[in-house]
């Protein structure tokens, strides 16, 4: 019985890095709306739809130069692009310059408490503002001219890798590898590329959103069958249910999130059901977090299981669970 639950909630996370199309991604750091992150040429039409007035770039290509109002203020913008993957790096805003002091700090409140109201608190730091929300850094500072003048900075530097699949696990930071004592809701040992990516090799033809969300996959069975898997988000960008499907046998597997007011899974639940759509099992697993390390990711776990099958009927078990999470 332990074991047969072992590896139906193996493979119930195992595959939590799968996912549909993500129109938008709530997950980031954001300029007046729009994600910075993904390709280039999505951050330019976004920016083109708010009126902003392209006037140049790099050689190389690798910065962007636009104009345009924040704030409702006329400024300039600056997009750096990853001549690689083209993808967005980072945007930087300029505003001014200011003549006096007075009009330089009048300013300078009104675009912090925008900033504020948009992103969350800033915390003051050798005379510039500072916002983490977790995915990314904002900052607002004041510089001078080469004539004395005064100008508004604001910087904005995403921090989260690019491809979601850690994030979809619950996991922050840039994860390289997670080491899970009595791993009944996941692998031992999980290992992500510096870019997010999850490294497995049974999860196979990976296609993902311009967002970093892995939109379709397939993995590979011990028989050498595929299952296709799709997953469902909600406005937030968080995982809400998760479908694999067995063509081959038309088993197919439910898995369905809820989350805390903390933004956790708080409880799963899976059912299974075969190809006439009859149910098989269900596992719900509720989660007690006790102990985090510095970027909020939990080390410790009280699990609760409830284990259902049509041959056992109902049975219970309690799991205590030890992580070690290294990072980049």
């Amino acid at each position: 019985m332990r074991r047969r639950l072992t590896i139906v909630c193996w493979l119930m996370l195992c595959l939590a890095t799968l996912a549909v199309a993500q129109p938008t991604d709530s997950r980031c750091v954001k300029f007046l709306g729009i994600p910075v992150e993904g390709p280039d040429s999505l951050m330019v039409d976004a920016l083109l739809a708010k009126d902003f007035t392209p006037w140049g770039s790099s050689d190389d290509g690798a910065t962007r130069h636009f104009r345009g109002k924040y704030y409702g203020i006329r400024g300039k913008l600056m997009v750096s692009v990853d001549l690689k993957t083209h993808r967005v790096e980072s945007a930087y805003v300029t505003i001014g310059p200011f003549r006096s002091k007075e009009v330089m700090g009048d300013n300078f409140k009104f675009f912090l408490n925008h900033l504020r109201r948009d992103h969350g608190s800033f915390t003051a730091m050798d005379g510039s503002y500072y916002c983490n929300n977790g995915y990314g850094i904002v900052k607002i500072s004041e510089e001078e001219t080469s004539v004395g003048n005064r100008e508004i900075k604001v910087f904005y530097f995403p921090t989260s890798p690019f491809y979601k699949d850690a994030l979809m696990m619950g996991l922050h930071g840039n994860v390289m590898e997670v080491v899970t004592e009595n791993p009944v809701a996941e692998e031992p040992m999980m290992h992500f590329e510096p870019d997010g990516r999850l490294m497995q090799a049974d999860m196979t033809e990976r296609n993902y959103s311009v967002y970093g969300y892995l939109t379709k996959a397939a993995m590979l069975e011990q028989s050498g069958e595929k299952s296709l898997v799709d997953f469902l988000y909600d406005d937030e960008g968080r995982l809400v249910k998760r479908t694999l499907t067995n063509k081959a046998t038309g088993i197919r597997s439910v898995n369905e999130y809820f989350y805390n007011d903390d933004d956790e899974i708080e409880r799963q639940v899976q059912r299974v059901y075969d190809k006439q759509e009859r149910p098989l099992l269900s596992i719900t697993m509720r989660n007690s977090y006790s102990d985090y390390d510095e970027n909020d990711n939990w080390t410790k776990n009280h699990l609760s299981l409830t284990y259902w099958d049509q041959d056992n009927g109902t049975q219970q078990a309690e799991v205590e669970q030890v992580r070690t999470i290294s990072y980049y």
